[in-house]
């Protein structure tokens, strides 16, 4: 039995709590007490959480601090990981 697009597409949108709003915001990531820093690309953004692009993922730590723009930054959790991508919650 096959999932077509938008059976898959109903499934995923059920897992989340938020309707997330699709961006393309340039951020830093900051961890190491403020010593380490990565760029990354807000790609969705809720008030709960964001899914982040960059290079690749393997040096992104578990907890860091999500600078997006002027904003005040804020404290990040990553949920799921793959090879270019992340999800992270705001904790």
């Amino acid at each position: 039995m096959s999932v077509t697009t938008s059976q898959n597409d109903a499934l995923h949108s059920e897992r989340r709590a938020k309707h997330r709003n699709k961006v393309f915001r340039g951020a830093i990531m900051s961890f190491n007490n403020g010593n380490s820093v990565m760029n990354c690309v807000v790609r969705n953004l809720t008030s709960t959480g964001a899914m982040l692009t960059l290079g690749e993922t393997t040096g992104v730590p578990e907890r860091f601090l999500l600078c997006i723009g002027d904003e005040k930054p804020i404290p990040a959790q990553v949920c799921w990981r793959r090879l270019t991508s992340v999800g992270v919650t705001f904790v």
